[in-house]
């Protein structure tokens, strides 16, 4: 990534098991990896690329996690002590998909049905010292503030006084 964060640092075999380098790191770390040749390859000899008489490619799937809260992503694709001979070695890029995976709200109100006293119970967890406000709701269409929480250790627990005067009752929470 742009910055210096390095997703992936590997290296890929395509040779027989004798060659030179006799292996590779992937799917480990450059500095940690030691696989056969062609060890986690999706596909082998299909992208048409012969050396010394004999087909020898690979095609690999990757993928990787990362947190990343910035508006942009740059990501960087490089590869480091190739043969400069492209007819020697070389690499190719397709099919590169991101996908934003929304990070969930740091807070959950969780039902716990009816308690002793007849009244509908939750259970309000996030960060402590935080305030947040619970609203309940007949008709999910008007919201009305229940109270407002600050959690002081990992939750807290909500009775609703007015569980008995209504047939039907939804509730929902939002940061302060």
């Amino acid at each position: 990534m742009a910055g210096g964060r390095k997703l992936f640092q590997t290296t890929f075999n395509n040779g027989p098991a004798n060659s030179l380098a006799d292996g590779q790191a992937f799917p480990d770390d450059a500095a940690i990896g030691n696989h056969p040749a062609l060890n986690g390859a999706a596909e082998t000899n299909i992208l048409g690329y012969i050396y010394q008489g004999r087909p020898m490619d690979s095609v690999y799937r990757l993928a990787s996690t990362l947190p990343h809260t910035a508006d942009t992503l740059t990501l960087n694709f490089l590869a480091m002590g190739l043969n400069p001979d492209l007819a020697y070695e070389s690499w190719g890029l397709a099919n590169v998909q991101v996908f934003i995976t929304p990070t969930p709200p740091a807070f959950q109100l969780i039902p716990l049905g009816l308690a002793s006293s007849g009244q509908f119970q939750l259970r309000l967890t996030g960060e402590p010292e935080r305030s947040y406000v619970i609203e309940a709701s007949s008709d999910l269409r008007s919201w009305t503030p229940m109270r407002t929480n600050t959690i002081t250790g990992e939750s807290v627990d909500i009775l609703d006084p007015d569980t008995a005067g209504h047939w039907c009752r939804f509730y929902r929470a939002f940061e302060q």
